[in-house]
Formats: structure tokens, sequence, C-alpha cells
């Protein structure tokens, strides 16, 4: 077992069984798109808005290995 802190603990949660899409971190926007956002310290980072939810994923995934370094979990 590694030694976490509460961030780095949060950063390792797997996607909830709730979650529509299926994929961590990313939501539907109103017009079919889709947002992707990082939350780093409790703050929101938006990540962007994109076509497709791979594109949105692939955005979350590059900036959840920058910030939560081995801690991130992407899926």
């Amino acid at each position: 077992m590694r030694d976490a802190n509460n961030q780095q603990n949060s950063a390792n949660k797997r996607v909830l069984a709730n979650n529509i899409l299926g994929v961590k971190n990313v939501r539907r926007t109103d017009e079919g798109r889709f947002r992707s956002t990082i939350y780093v310290d409790s703050a929101p980072i938006h990540l962007g808005i994109f076509d497709t939810i791979e594109e949105a994923s692939a955005a979350y995934a590059k900036a959840a290995r920058k910030h939560f370094g081995k801690f991130a979990r992407t899926s």
C-alpha cells in the first residue's frame, strides 16, 4: 500500500456507477458536445469543450497525468 493524502486518494477514484457516460469528469453540454473538467485542490479547471467523448476523455487523461502523476486514474 502506498501513502496518499486526501487529494491523491480522490484522484485515484474510479468512475462512479451512476455516471451515464462512463467517462471520468466528462459531461454532455446542452448542445450535445462534451465538456472536460479536472479538479485540483478542490478548484475546477476547465479543459475544453469537444465534439467527441474520446477527445474530452483524452484531455482529462492528459491533465490527470500532469497534475496527479502516479495517482492519476483516467477510467
